[in-house]
């Protein structure tokens, strides 16, 4: 996300999801409410984990939202995938 006055990086919101149904004319998932957000700095935050927990998931589907956010700060943590410094100028992407 970048800021849209100065198109400063705020930060990166990653949505934990079922996986991608990739059609012809779109891309859809399913949002599982539970998010991360990382700032410019690489500090992380686990968003609406209240909301992740009130949904109707089995164990295996928790399980693997679970391990999407830790995969997700274990880059963020690392300065890999999108976190890359030089992924912090909007024209690099």
């Amino acid at each position: 996300m970048y800021a849209r006055d100065t198109g400063a990086l705020r930060g990166w919101y990653c949505n934990i999801t079922r996986p991608a149904v990739i059609e012809e004319a779109r891309v859809s998932a399913v949002d599982l409410a539970l998010d991360v957000w990382v700032d410019p700095a690489g500090r992380t935050w686990v968003l609406d984990e209240e909301e992740f927990a009130a949904l109707d998931l089995g164990p295996d589907e928790v399980a693997a939202a679970r391990a999407a956010v830790a995969k997700v700060l274990a880059l963020a943590a690392q300065r890999g995938g999108p976190f890359a410094p030089e992924n912090k100028n909007p024209s690099s992407t």
